[in-house]
């Protein structure tokens, strides 16, 4: 709902621009067709579809008046709609399309005169926009909409509450409310939607979902999602399956925008966030069921080299570009889809994808001790530059990264990875080298942004690094950088964002930190402890349970921790499990201004880093 407060004037008037696209964050983005109608004196009906990031999103429309205007112009190219044979009254033409659609909207007004508008959208038609519109908001009272909308985000960002600074609180409620914007419902009330074949489907049994950002949130802001919004992550996933229903390629979304499949970004993280929520008996979806659409995601031989994937163990970088990162991810992935074989007892799959989850080895370069781009005759590319993002004439080793930063991902096991370097304390000082140097790039890439020498936390493949320090057995030093990365790249400014949000995941990973507690491997409900930046936290869980989290003695001084409880017992170790959270509970960090070098050192190894 729109509230407009006009002058007094006989030429108050509202424009309705069906051309405008995002043109200034991509010259590519336009209306390839729209249609407009004038239902009566106060409704306008009409749909467009337009092209860019989705190359094909169908979006319908009805906008109602709360008065009726006095007159209306249809515009086609920023001309006057010719007028049809049966009158020669200027704007009477009830209907117009065209791809450059412009209508004006007349009205009489007095002083301080308030005009509402009510829009409603539907992916499927003009009258179901029609039927959201008079259902969702059936009356005028503009301050009404405003409180409950109030309400409902209140309701939201409740599920958990903080003590802690003003400013803190600010950053963290901006975070948690940036990591709820996506993905957003993409069906009407009477349950219709749009799917990726363009035909309507009816969503009887689940709410639909759009806008899944997966390479970026599957690391961060769905392991959230499972723990605050149960319902939605099992929607999520059925929404996911619908889309692998829909798919003419039979896979699981990759970067899915408004019933389009962008295959933007590497890598199959539909198959991660599934499987995750499948292991906390969130899916919603038989597991066989899962399990098949998983594999076929993984087998389609078109889709990013995934063939020679197959067949040689790794991606060439004379075949495609970014070609270890794309390598490192697969690798991730088919560990998942080993997991959910393991577990429903397949075991020639789990076979299969456990002997694919070890690719990362076949990019190793045990000379130089990074994750290197390798030619199809099983050479390295040279020269090599751990710093350089990209290459003469833009072609890139990596994705949006470097070596340096693409040294880590490897969180399933992360103890090979580990003995590959040297060793846990090997591995820590390689942690501490990067961090120490300079933060000079070679080439240029504007998504690696905040950086402390050459770690990015501005982009996603780092958001876990910081916690492989605990796994390495130096927790303090995890403690130490989340401190500096929550208190120098996140404020409470219109700036407060060090890099790209990414559809809510660059939040999450603050919410997630600020709580104390973190999913390097973001499949198998193992979180590793930090250090919290707030006093105390309390999520709301299910059926009235409550997890807890207290800072004890926690200052600007006191950044480590010294010891740490779980409901009463003391924990000797740098981990948590997602089933510790949500059957309610108190975890107890006491802080103190120097590290407790002894704290966990003796410690069980953190879970699902082993390969296993």
């Amino acid at each position: 709902m729109h509230r407009y407060t006009f002058p007094k004037s006989a030429d108050a008037y509202v424009l309705l621009d069906l051309y405008f696209a995002n043109h200034v964050w991509n010259p590519e983005d336009k209306t390839q067709y729209a249609w407009i109608k004038i239902v009566d004196d106060q409704t306008v009906i009409g749909w467009r579809i337009t092209k860019g990031w989705s190359e094909n999103r169908y979006s319908a429309f009805a906008l109602r008046f709360s008065k009726p205007f006095k007159s209306s112009m249809l515009y086609d190219t920023n001309h006057p709609a010719a007028h049809p044979d049966f009158s020669n009254t200027p704007g009477l033409r009830p209907e117009l399309s065209s791809d450059h659609i412009k209508a004006v909207f007349h009205f009489d007004t007095t002083e301080g005169e308030t005009l509402l508008a009510k829009i409603a959208l539907s992916p499927v038609s003009p009258r179901n926009a029609l039927a959201n519109l008079e259902q969702e908001v059936p009356h005028w009272n503009f301050d009404e909409v405003r409180q409950q909308a109030r309400k409902l985000w209140n309701d939201e960002l409740s599920k958990i509450t903080i003590k802690a600074d003003k400013t803190v609180e600010r950053i963290f409620y901006s975070a948690l409310y940036h990591s709820m914007l996506a993905p957003v419902l993409h069906e009407d009330v009477n349950g219709e939607t749009r799917g990726l074949d363009f035909e309507i489907h009816t969503t009887d049994t689940f709410n639909n979902y759009t806008i899944f950002s997966l390479w970026d949130t599957f690391r961060t802001a769905h392991p959230l999602a499972t723990i605050i919004h149960p319902q939605r992550t099992t929607d999520f996933v059925r929404s996911m399956l619908a889309h692998y229903d829909q798919s003419s390629y039979k896979m699981l979304p990759v970067w899915e925008l408004n019933h389009n499949e962008t295959f933007c970004m590497i890598g199959y993280h539909a198959v991660p966030v599934a499987v995750d929520a499948w292991f906390k008996g969130l899916a919603g979806v038989d597991g066989r069921r899962l399990l098949k659409a998983c594999v076929q995601t993984a087998s389609n031989r078109d889709y990013q080299h995934l063939g020679e994937y197959m067949d040689r163990g790794y991606i060439a970088i004379d075949t495609t570009g970014e070609a270890p990162s794309k390598t490192l991810e697969c690798a991730y992935d088919d560990w998942c889809i080993a997991r959910l074989a393991k577990a429903l007892g397949d075991e020639a799959v789990y076979q299969k994808f456990s002997q694919r989850s070890a690719n990362y080895l076949n990019v190793w370069d045990e000379k130089t001790k990074f994750f290197r781009a390798r030619k199809q005759d099983g050479s390295f590319l040279e020269p090599f530059d751990p710093r350089a993002v990209e290459r003469k004439g833009s072609h890139r080793d990596y994705t949006e990264g470097n070596g340096w930063q693409w040294l880590w991902f490897v969180p399933h096991d992360t103890k090979r990875l580990f003995e590959l370097i040297g060793g846990p304390d090997a591995a820590a000082r390689r942690l501490d080298e990067m961090f120490a140097l300079d933060s000079q790039l070679v080439g240029q890439v504007g998504d690696v942004t905040g950086l402390i020498g050459q770690y990015a936390h501005g982009n996603e493949p780092s958001h876990h690094t910081i916690y492989l320090y605990a796994v390495a057995g130096q927790p303090w030093k995890t403690q130490e950088k989340v401190r500096r990365i929550c208190r120098d790249f996140y404020t409470d400014k219109r700036d407060g964002l060090i890099g790209n949000e990414d559809c809510g995941q660059m939040s999450a990973w603050y919410v997630m930190s600020a709580l104390g507690f973190y999913p390097l491997n973001p499949v198998g409900g193992i979180y590793v402890l930090g250090a919290p930046m707030v006093e105390r936290a309390e999520i709301r869980l299910a059926d009235g349970r409550r997890f807890v989290i207290s800072a004890v003695n926690l200052s600007e001084q006191n950044l480590y921790v010294q010891s740490v409880s779980l409901n009463g017992r003391p924990l000797n170790q740098v981990w948590i499990t997602h089933n510790d959270v949500i059957k309610g509970g108190e975890l107890v960090f006491t802080m103190g201004p120097q590290p407790n070098k002894a704290w966990a050192k003796d410690g069980p190894p953190v879970p699902m880093t082993d390969g296993k």
